[in-house]
């Protein structure tokens, strides 16, 4: 008997490793654009995560099915890549793809699109959006960076960038590109990945001097 698979054992499965190719690109692809904005951990991000899979009450419609015993070649990886459109199709065969299902089955309201086919007048191109439904607004906007570069090692900037004495420069350089999408797209959340890591970016208001004195000066007078 094959095993049913439905959206909520698909969100629960682990991305299978890439299959990295002999002559694969050796390129830092990272554009010369720096973010020099407030910079912090987005706090209580995993639990928020997992809060919103567990509140979720799931449907039970079956979207596929997998041999219940024996070898399952369609979690594996079959094809190499060793550029970033090769792992940018994977990205998308692995996560755009199943996730739009999941949203169109669960009726969430989302999916997944490239750039061209909604940012017509946008000069730049970002490497993915997610998209509202059924109105077409952009929600969300991506950018892919192969996993194998030295410079695109996302865990190690964030290590280097919180070490004490370390810098932020690093990682001020891998956000630069996909915060300058946020701000001129006027998006609030953005997401930075290379497949085997990734970044969720959120951007949050600053608040003006005088914002800020009067706040302390309302804190003063209620004791």
């Amino acid at each position: 008997m094959p095993k049913a698979r439905t959206a909520k054992g698909y969100v629960l499965e682990p991305l299978p490793d890439l299959r990295r190719g002999p002559d694969s690109t050796k390129s830092n692809a990272l554009h010369p654009i720096r973010f020099d904005g407030w910079l912090a951990p987005w706090d209580g991000f995993i639990p928020s995560v997992a809060r919103t899979f567990e509140n979720r009450t799931w449907g039970t419609q079956i979207i596929d099915y997998l041999p219940q015993m024996g070898p399952k070649p369609s979690l594996n990886e079959h094809v190499q890549v060793g550029d970033e459109p090769g792992v940018q199709s994977r990205f998308s065969d692995r996560v755009e793809q199943p996730l739009s299902i999941v949203a169109s089955c669960e009726g969430m309201g989302f999916f997944f699109g490239d750039s061209k086919s909604f940012l017509s007048d946008y000069k730049k191109v970002p490497d993915f959006l997610i998209i509202k439904s059924p109105n077409t607004s952009i929600a969300v906007v991506g950018e892919l960076k192969v996993p194998w570069v030295k410079h695109h090692k996302l865990g190690q900037n964030i290590l280097l960038a919180e070490r004490m004495g370390g810098s932020e420069d690093n990682l001020r350089i891998c956000l630069g590109q996909i915060a300058q999408y946020m701000q001129d797209l006027g998006l609030k959340y953005g997401i930075l990945t290379t497949y085997n890591e990734t970044i969720f970016v959120r951007q949050r208001g600053s608040v003006t001097l005088r914002q800020a004195i009067l706040h302390v000066a309302l804190l003063g007078l209620a004791g």
